[in-house]
């Protein structure tokens, strides 16, 4: 992630394990869900809805990066993205193997 992306659309898609975020043809952001036992999700969320936000790319990325530093040398490294509807706003955080954290908020 060495330059920025200057207002284009990024693609996201979700799979079993895992989400992607296209940036263009040669950068994608990977993610894999966490392991662990979890809530029943169907009794969670509801069965259908509908949302849809807009993220400034280089806004995204900046963060992206200001979080990431925390975790750099960590073998597993896991940066949270929570998106808060009620408050326009998309949060990343980090939390390294020492405790350190690391946290970023974007406004939609």
């Amino acid at each position: 992630m060495a330059s920025a992306v200057n207002d284009k659309d990024i693609k996201v898609r979700f799979e079993t394990e895992y989400s992607f975020f296209e940036i263009d043809d040669n950068r994608t952001i990977i993610t894999r869900y966490g392991d662990g036992k979890f809530s029943d999700y169907e009794k969670i969320i509801p069965q259908s809805f509908s949302c849809s936000f807009n993220v400034n790319t280089e806004e995204f990325l900046s963060s992206l990066k200001q979080v990431y530093w925390c975790i750099a040398n960590d073998v597993k490294k896991s940066v949270q993205i929570q998106l808060n509807p009620l408050e326009n706003s998309l949060s990343l955080s980090a939390i390294n193997v020492n405790g350190e954290e690391s946290s970023s908020e974007i406004k939609l």
